[in-house]
């Protein structure tokens, strides 16, 4: 796993933790949209698209319900209940207990789940830094 630190300057490391959550935002939305490219066929799958939300949900303060997570993702409220539950039995997502937050965010996301997000976005930016200095 890799792991980009900036040492020395706290406004590279958060602008780092920006670049993440803003490259989930944009792959959330890009996944959402393959289907106005390629019509007719189903993209994906739910639980990655799930996380992604999930994820990017605690950086922009944003229900985690399972009906707004429904609601973003452009899937019904059943469908989106069965993932949830799925991802809360393979302990990817655990129910929130903490009074103050829970009724806005009644499900979040694991810290190993948060781990190996973290991990494959900055796997993503590294990687597209590389390709982008091959054509510079």
């Amino acid at each position: 796993m890799k792991t980009l630190i900036f040492k020395g300057d706290t406004g590279k490391v958060v602008q780092l933790e920006a670049s993440r959550y803003q490259l989930a935002i944009y792959m959330s939305k890009r996944n959402s949209e393959r289907s106005k490219y390629v019509p007719d066929i189903e993209f994906g799958d739910a639980s990655w698209d799930i996380l992604l939300d999930l994820f990017t949900a605690e950086y922009l303060d944003r229900s985690t319900s399972v009906k707004d997570i429904a609601g973003r993702l452009g899937m019904s409220e059943p469908l989106c209940d069965r993932y949830v539950n799925y991802l809360l039995s393979q302990v990817k997502l655990f129910k929130n207990t903490n009074k103050n937050t829970a009724d806005a965010m009644p499900v979040l996301i694991s810290d190993s789940t948060k781990s190996g997000i973290t991990a494959w976005l900055d796997d993503c930016i590294a990687n597209s830094l590389q390709f982008e200095g091959r054509f510079s």
